[in-house]
């Protein structure tokens, strides 16, 4: 009955990590993977590549709490964007308060 129930809590936690924890931090944290996607929709040409990249480097910067988001970001996408984070550092791990 142990043994069922310890089974039953590492196939639950191996499971999250491997739907939800790895592909939420590989798309979330990684800014090779916004670039790769600037090459699936034409977004990145509408505002210009150098911005584009610039803003994937920020945002990556702030959700990983080593920077603040730059003056190229509106009011409200600044606001959105630390309510977005606040939600990331409740799902993730390795919770790293501002």
């Amino acid at each position: 009955m142990v043994s069922g129930l310890i089974k039953n809590i590492l196939v639950f936690i191996s499971l999250f990590y491997l739907t939800f924890y790895l592909p939420f931090v590989l798309t979330s944290y990684n800014p090779y993977w916004m670039k790769y996607n600037c090459g699936i929709h034409k977004r990145c040409e509408r505002i210009g590549v150098e911005k584009a990249e610039r803003a994937m480097g920020n945002l990556t910067s702030f959700l990983m709490h080593r920077g603040e988001l730059s003056d190229d970001w509106r009011i409200n996408e600044k606001v959105h964007l630390k309510e977005v984070r606040h939600i990331f550092d409740i799902n993730t791990v390795d919770h790293q308060p501002a």
